[in-house]
């Protein structure tokens, strides 16, 4: 006999109610511009174990936490590099919460196909 996953145990309404408020103190309280920000963080701010975190995020995502915080990190980093800055690519990247250069253009190059350099210089053009 197999043991349910933790996907397998949330009622689906459960699951959304859930995800509403993962999704609400990551975005709100901007907790993924910290590098370091955790499930077990959350899960200690929100009171949520983390397995049902990860899998809220599983159900309603189709993703992991990791991916989830990246998808706040790059909106933000878009923002920013859409407007008139003063700071580099590299300074927005740490700014939204990317631990490395590396990671901000892997992260950004694998959605985008530019890097966020070129990024900039695209949509500068096109204002």
């Amino acid at each position: 006999m197999t043991h349910p996953t933790y996907c397998d145990r949330i009622d689906p309404k459960r699951s959304k109610k859930l995800y509403a408020e993962i999704y609400n103190a990551v975005k709100k309280g901007k907790l993924y511009r910290n590098p370091n920000f955790t499930a077990l963080q959350l899960s200690e701010q929100i009171n949520i174990n983390t397995r049902y975190i990860a899998a809220v995020v599983q159900l309603n995502t189709n993703s992991n936490f990791c991916d989830l915080l990246n998808s706040f990190r790059l909106a933000d980093a878009e923002r920013m590099l859409r407007t008139k800055s003063e700071y580099s690519a590299e300074e927005i990247g740490l700014m939204s919460g990317f631990g490395s250069r590396q990671s901000f253009y892997r992260v950004f190059l694998k959605k985008h196909g530019v890097t966020p350099r070129q990024f900039r210089i695209q949509h500068r053009e096109q204002s």
